[in-house]
């Protein structure tokens, strides 16, 4: 229907727009509806909106033609769902005619091949090596071991072939069900469901193609709901997670308040990133012109999910950015249900958005336009809801492109990286393209504009000049922290704390220790415990400790301080001198001590060991006993970023204590007089003719050269610190592979 005598169009009660100084140009999508829609209703507020705005003939020399490779149209591939289900939020870019000259065409933008690019995809769309180029990422660089769970309803039964057309034409190594690659399974982990017949087979193709496009060498799961239902899609991600998943994205939506509560528990995983797109309707859905359902859309409300926005992506002719800018259909807004996790909340620029302690969409965004989508290939004809779609090649993008995109770069990036909130990591990072222009509501970041604009019968279109939907330096509510700049945004930045020691120590006398000048990049964080590594074979807890050496020597103690968030600090150590007790003294008898602070510990090493630790000579000690350790195999396997070190000690001599570092071997250096490259450390105290094993989590370097040549030459260094004698150090070389990797013979 029209408004009539507003010059505006309205389909099925949903309207797009922009306000351009007075003007308001319509941009169509359809045809959606939530709901009924009061005819009525809609004309007296498109009345009341035409009064602040110049007559449509206005428009006519306002409709951008240049610069533009074409017009299209944006389509939502799946329909307006109805209360307790889900619409997925694929959007596909149709090419139509260009408008006459004058002419009023609703819903018909320019668009540019490539989006700038030099190259563009077969469609005209963005290809894989322009979002690597864009978002600085080398697709090969990791990601094995890493499995990226897509959760969506209904079955493609064409999409493994449909990939391999994709990969074929792009040049990715295939990924086939037959080599465990690609792995489709039902809600319940059994046989998929019936096949699509509502739009979710494009959504699908999007999803697995982006994954694959994005991170090779991940394996790709999907999981297929019986419908589009909430809880069956919930049902979905908790198969996910339980199938082994290390990252899931889900690419759909619906308000908010009509989650279940055992909807909002499935996305709830600890330590697995479990993303959402925000949605294609704009802040708050305004886009529908429906006050009653004016909110945040969930999954990408919930607290506990990474919410994934939306942005217009331009690029340069070599494929790197040149600018990015919030997506006007971006969807968002604070959340009426959920509050807002501490890290957030404590956020540089929430303040500003207005949302008090509730939560706010988005934590990230990456390109979501779809004048600016992927080229996608996808053949499978669902019926009705089909054909309005090319078959083969088509540009999709909405924040069902946003999503899975950014799904990839945490899995290419490692995972989760073992923390119980996995957007924690966004949130501690500069390393990131802060978008600072655009916005998503009704004036799209120039409320000035606009005045007035939530008055006017139409409910809350616009957030009228705040971070809520307009886009700003650091943190807004569009692009939350911004989009990815390389990897680091999905890698954690360990906090810092030092250790403080007194400055002498005697057998048999309490010693006093702490953990001090604590930094933590995560807002709002504070330390929250400490564990303490004796270097007797001892350990304990606490902020400050106190412990008691029976035996005169020397000891590495080690401290590792973790925040409240679970953010552990890379392991740091100081070697004190324990001094015989005076003459006349008491000493605890042999091999016994004690400390304070709480039950004792494990510790493992970190990939953050500090290169002072590293190779400093071999040496050797004459003593008659000094102790002795060897590594047990010099074939290493890697999994999950770990590396096991089985190390003995020799059964003469007292118990071993020291160090083991890994460092890359000099093939692997950049330059003549490039420093080694410490891939990890870790400490240890195994007890005189036992063996032992150190854990050492492996540097994001390290897992890089690693993923790149599934073999990787190193050196390990172990420095003993034998108490009253001189540090012992023996290397060997050692070769690191993945696990499950074979292993050839040279």
């Amino acid at each position: 229907m029209e408004g009539e005598g507003s010059g505006v169009a309205v389909v099925r009660g949903r309207v797009t727009g922009k306000l351009v100084g007075p003007t308001f140009s319509a941009r169509l999508r359809g045809p959606v509806s939530r709901g009924p829609v009061s005819r009525g209703r809609i004309v007296l507020a498109l009345a009341a909106l035409a009064a602040l705005l110049l007559p449509v003939s206005a428009l006519a020399g306002r409709l951008p033609h240049a610069p533009a490779s074409g017009y299209a149209e944006a389509l939502n591939a799946c329909p307006e769902a109805p209360p307790g289900y889900e619409r997925c939020f694929a959007l596909v870019r149709k090419p139509v005619a260009r408008p006459a000259a004058g002419a009023q065409e609703p819903g018909v933008r320019p668009f540019v091949v490539g989006a700038g690019a030099a190259t563009a995809g077969p469609a005209g769309g963005l290809t894989p090596e322009d979002l690597a180029s864009a978002y600085d990422y080398s697709p090969a660089a990791g990601g094995s071991g890493e499995t990226v769970a897509i959760v969506d309803a209904f079955d493609d039964p064409a999409i493994a072939s449909d990939l391999a057309e994709f990969d074929s034409h792009y040049g990715l190594p295939p990924c086939t069900t037959g080599e465990g690659c690609l792995t489709k399974v039902g809600q319940s982990g059994g046989a998929p469901p019936s096949a699509d017949t509502k739009g979710w087979s494009l959504e699908i193709a999007l999803d697995v193609e982006t994954v694959h496009a994005a991170c090779p060498n991940c394996k790709i799961l999907l999981v297929e709901a019986n419908d589009n239902s909430g809880a069956n899609l919930a049902s979905a991600t908790n198969e996910a997670v339980a199938l082994g998943a290390s990252v899931v994205s889900n690419s759909y939506g619906g308000p908010e308040d009509l989650a279940e509560s055992f909807e909002r528990s499935a996305y709830n995983h600890p330590g697995v990133p479990i993303l959402a797109s925000t949605g294609d309707d704009g802040y708050y859905d305004w886009l529908f012109f429906e006050p009653q359902f004016q909110m945040a859309n969930a999954p990408a409300s919930l607290p506990d999910v990474i919410a994934v926005g939306g942005t217009t992506l331009t690029l340069n002719p070599d494929g790197t950015r040149k600018s990015e800018t919030v997506w006007s259909e971006s969807g968002g807004g604070c959340s009426q249900l959920f509050g807002g996790q501490s890290w957030q909340q404590d956020t540089a620029g929430f303040g500003a958005a207005g949302c008090g302690g509730r939560r706010l969409d988005a934590d990230v965004s990456a390109v979501g336009d779809p004048s600016t989508g992927l080229d996608v290939y996808d053949t499978y004809n669902c019926g009705t809801s089909c054909e309005k779609f090319d078959k083969g090649w088509v540009t999709v993008g909405g924040t069902s492109l946003s999503s899975p995109l950014v799904s990839s770069l945490y899995a290419l990036a490692g995972g989760g990286h073992g923390l119980p909130y996995p957007s924690l990591t966004l949130y501690g990072h500069a390393a990131r393209f802060d978008v600072t222009e655009g916005g998503n509501g009704a004036c799209e970041g120039e409320a000035f504009e606009c005045e007035g604009i939530n008055s006017i019968g139409l409910g809350r279109i616009d957030c009228e000049g705040t971070r809520e939907c307009d886009a700003a330096p650091g943190y807004d509510g569009p692009s939350g922290v911004g989009t990815p700049e390389g990897l680091g945004l999905f890698e954690p930045e360990p906090p810092t704390v030092a250790l403080s020691a007194p400055g002498a120590l005697t057998v048999g006398s309490p010693a006093s220790f702490a953990a001090t000048g604590f930094s933590d990049p995560y807002p709002g964080a504070s330390i929250a415990s400490a564990s303490w590594s004796w270097g007797d074979g001892s350990s304990s807890n606490g902020l400050t400790a106190s412990h008691v050496y029976a035996a005169p020597g020397s000891y590495t103690v080690t401290l590792t301080a973790a925040d409240g968030y679970g953010a552990h600090s890379a392991p740091v150590s100081s070697i004190v001198s324990v001094a015989p007790a005076a003459p006349g003294g008491s000493e605890p008898g042999p091999g016994s001590g004690s400390g304070s602070g709480g039950a004792g510990v494990g510790s493992t090493g970190s990939g953050a060991g500090s290169a002072a630790q590293g190779v400093a000579g071999l040496l050797v000690s004459n003593a008659a006993h000094s102790p002795s350790a060897r590594l047990s195999s010099s074939s290493l396997k890697v999994s999950a970023g770990k590396v096991k070190l089985a190390i003995a000690c020799t059964a003469s001599g007292a118990a071993c204590s020291g160090t083991v570092t890994l460092t890359a071997s000099a093939a692997h250096a950049s330059g003549a007089k490039s420093k080694p490259l410490v891939l990890g450390s870790g400490s240890f105290t195994i007890a005189a003719g036992k063996s032992g094993t150190v854990t050492i989590r492996l540097s994001a370097k390290a897992r890089a050269l690693l993923a790149k040549g599934h073999r990787l030459n190193a050196l390990a260094t172990i420095v003993l610190h034998p108490a009253g004698g001189a540090a012992h150090t023996t290397s060997s070389a050692v070769t690191l592979r993945p696990a499950g990797a074979a292993h050839h013979a040279h």
